[in-house]
């Protein structure tokens, strides 16, 4: 619903999610593919910003994508480590 509601207004949305079958039903990516985040990492999220700057650096279609976004859905939001959002945050920034 805040999906649709959000397109209605003319708003560039992505959605994401930690299920790829989910993310896909809505037109989005998986959110370690999104994010270019490790799928199972113990680093600090400064760590995983920096990796995802790097791998972005090398992919003008995701920073482009990036730039333009202006809501993020994240559906299955309590699955999410503290340390993604932090990293996911910092690369956003």
């Amino acid at each position: 619903m805040a999906l649709g509601f959000a397109l209605s207004k003319g708003l560039f949305c992505l959605v994401t999610s930690l299920a790829s079958r989910r993310s896909m039903h809505f037109g989005g990516e998986h959110i370690h593919k999104l994010f270019c985040l490790p799928p199972c990492s113990k680093s600090s999220p400064i760590k995983m910003a920096e990796q995802e700057l790097t791998k972005l650096d090398h992919r003008n279609d995701k920073k482009m994508l990036f730039l333009a976004l202006e809501l993020l859905f994240v559906e299955e939001v309590t699955l999410i480590s503290a340390e993604q959002w932090s990293a996911m945050d910092m690369t956003l920034q």
